[in-house]
């Protein structure tokens, strides 16, 4: 979820008297990163929810420092079959989420008889449940202002969703199960007629992975979860294209599969009908429409800055009395429900004074000058809620722990410079950090001999992560920007229009949404 903000810290981390090289991976799932961080393979885990299983290994002691304010949304393409336009300004509910997450619209009509194939479908979807969104009177009373636009696909209300565990994946179920409607739809009562698809009926929520639990061959086909959430090979990149990743159902295809490996193909502007769980910052800084949730207020809220600080002064502090989430009881109208807090999990002993030393000059930046919003490098990214003041003397707090080395006191602390203007670390699973050059600070502080390790260079263009030797931080968190199960297809040469598109993300141009 930190990609986007991680890319322009590191670039501004990299430049300057005394940088700091970031190696950040986003290809490693949340628990997997405090797994791997836990066992020395990383210095630093980005994570929303608390370790499982402590902050003591071994040697090594943790404690959690703010580093981020971010967000789960619905990112959608909803074309306006009129005038070629995307539509925005849609509003979600919990059960019309819970709907589309447990597969249960009838897909075009694609019936249990549809193609040649009856075998394991719910013959319950196809005689009574709506096709879409847009046939859905729930839907359509919350949408009156959207049009329908006879999407060009087959399947066109099956989510793009990540693969694996991930905390946006049950923080989006969470809010799901505490809505009585919503929960009540998962357990098998009807809204108006349509009921959910048996397979996932008593679905346990909150679930931090999607899982394709319909065996029938065309939904198989059609659902398929990516193994990535940001560049072009992830999530946002699949929304970005309109290309959906499953694959095309043909009764003339070899059997008992019926596939032809044949993917999706890319749906064309004025007929998209496309729907992805995935991050602020990447809708943010692709100009993809977010759909408004509701609080439990009952008001609709889009991910704006002002509706994630909402969020911020009701949340709920977790048993381990540190990390944060948000309170989904909270009355307050203008809080979005799906606002989220990433911190770094560091070490405060067991690291050696180097390491240390680098480390608390990470969180340094990131709690100073890269909470300054812009889209220049070292900057905070569109799509995210600087911290506020309180996380912010969290986080240097934390800074000084990690630099002391010498656990978790509580007391005698190191003052606490004022917040450096030294490039920091990236949010991700696990990762390391290594000193590299950065902007020139008030404030002395250590100088760190570079020592040699990798630093993972992003391709707006390719799926993989291109490695050079030099002096680095390792970070680990998140989710992939690594190709994976879904690696991109397109039907033809990238126009320039939509190369820019991919390109500002990484180039520092974008012009996402800020307010």
């Amino acid at each position: 979820m930190m990609n986007a903000a991680m890319t322009q810290w590191d670039s501004g981390l990299c430049s300057g008297s005394d940088p700091i090289s970031v190696t950040f991976s986003n290809a490693i799932p949340e628990p997997e990163a405090i797994t791997e961080v836990l066992g020395g393979q990383g210095d630093v885990a980005l994570t929303t929810l608390p370790s499982a299983t402590g902050t003591t290994s071994g040697k090594r002691q943790y404690a959690y420092a703010p580093i981020g304010v971010t967000a789960t949304v619905l990112g959608y393409w909803a074309d306006n079959p009129n005038t070629g336009e995307p539509q925005s300004g849609m509003r979600l509910d919990p059960r019309l989420m819970a709907k589309l997450i447990t597969l249960s619209y009838n897909l075009e009509d694609v019936s249990c008889k549809a193609n040649g194939n009856a075998k394991g479908c719910d013959p319950g979807i196809g005689a009574n449940n709506d096709a879409d969104f847009f046939e859905d009177p729930e839907f359509t009373k919350l949408n009156p202002h959207m049009v329908s636009n006879g999407n060009s696909n087959q399947f066109p209300a099956v989510p793009i969703v990540l693969q694996g565990e991930s905390d946006m994946t049950y923080e989006l179920t969470r809010w799901m199960a505490d809505n009585p409607a919503a929960k009540a739809f998962v357990l098998g009562t009807p809204d108006h007629g349509m009921r959910v698809n048996k397979y996932y009926k008593n679905m346990a929520m909150p679930t931090n992975t999607f899982v394709s639990d319909d065996p029938s061959q065309y939904m198989t086909n059609a659902f398929s979860p990516v193994a990535g959430l940001s560049g072009t090979a992830g999530v946002a990149g699949d929304l970005v294209l309109s290309s959906a990743p499953g694959y095309e159902y043909f009764a003339t295809c070899p059997p008992p599969a019926k596939v032809c490996n044949t993917r999706f193909i890319p749906e064309l502007q004025g007929e998209r009908a496309l729907y992805a769980v995935m991050d602020s910052g990447d809708t943010a800084n692709f100009d993809v429409p977010d759909a408004a949730l509701r609080n439990h207020a009952g008001r609709y809220v889009e991910p704006t800055r002002a509706a994630m600080a909402a969020a911020l002064t009701s949340m709920v502090t977790a048993k381990n009395g540190v990390t944060q989430q948000v309170n989904l009881s909270s009355s307050n109208p203008r809080a979005y429900p799906l606002t989220m807090v990433v911190y770094a999990m560091v070490p405060t002993s067991g690291v050696g004074t180097a390491k240390g030393d680098l480390i608390a000059r990470w969180l340094r930046y990131v709690a100073g000058a890269g909470q300054t919003p812009g889209q220049t490098p070292g900057k905070l990214a569109n799509g995210y809620l600087p911290l506020p003041q309180s996380m912010r003397d969290q986080a240097l707090k934390v800074a000084n722990e990690v630099q002391a080395q010498a656990g978790n006191p509580g007391s005698s602390p190191t003052p606490t410079p004022t917040p450096s203007t030294t490039p920091s670390t990236s949010p991700s699973a696990s990762g390391s950090l290594t000193p590299s050059a950065s902007p020139s600070s008030s404030i002395a502080l250590p100088k760190v001999t570079p020592r040699l390790s990798t630093v993972a260079v992003r391709d707006p263009l390719s799926s993989g992560l291109t490695r050079y030797a030099l002096p680095a931080l390792l970070i680990v968190g998140g989710l992939a920007a690594l190709g994976g199960a879904s690696s991109f297809v397109a039907s033809g040469p990238l126009g320039p229009e939509l190369l820019t598109r991919l390109k500002r993300v990484y180039r520092g141009t974008t012009h996402g949404r800020s307010s």
